[in-house]
């Protein structure tokens, strides 16, 4: 069975959705979780670690969509964090950080811009060709 390019991209876009689901659960239990369960080996900046969590879920949240919503995307990347953020402060062992807001917004739009970018000039490049 041979499976068409159509349905290669509908896989992969089920995958990447199956994908983003499990990358927001992840960041959500490491957001919320005591800091004692935490794996203490990565010897990371706090703040880039939030930014390499959020430039993935900007990476999966882009390839999740046929065609990446850039500014929308990382709006709600960025409300999730804040939404993180907030809930953190609700904890007796979490503090709201407005640098770590910063840190995930930074993150998300770097994430969704590295998917997007190519995407947008493959699109161009196709529809030149076509009309060609």
């Amino acid at each position: 069975m041979v499976l068409s390019g159509a349905m290669v991209r509908s896989v992969l876009l089920i995958g990447s959705r199956i994908a983003l689901m499990g990358a927001l659960a992840a960041v959500t239990w490491s957001s919320l979780a005591p800091p004692d369960d935490l794996p203490s080996e990565i010897a990371l900046s706090d703040k880039l670690l939030h930014g390499i969590a959020y430039a993935v879920l900007g990476v999966v949240a882009a390839l999740a969509q046929r065609r990446p919503r850039v500014i929308l995307t990382v709006l709600l990347l960025t409300a999730f964090g804040l939404l993180m953020e907030v809930l953190q402060d609700r904890t007796t062992y979490r503090t709201f950080d407005l640098a770590d807001l910063y840190a995930d917004a930074l993150g998300a739009a770097i994430g969704v811009v590295v998917v997007a970018w190519p995407m947008r000039l493959a699109e161009r490049r196709r529809a030149r060709s076509d009309g060609a």
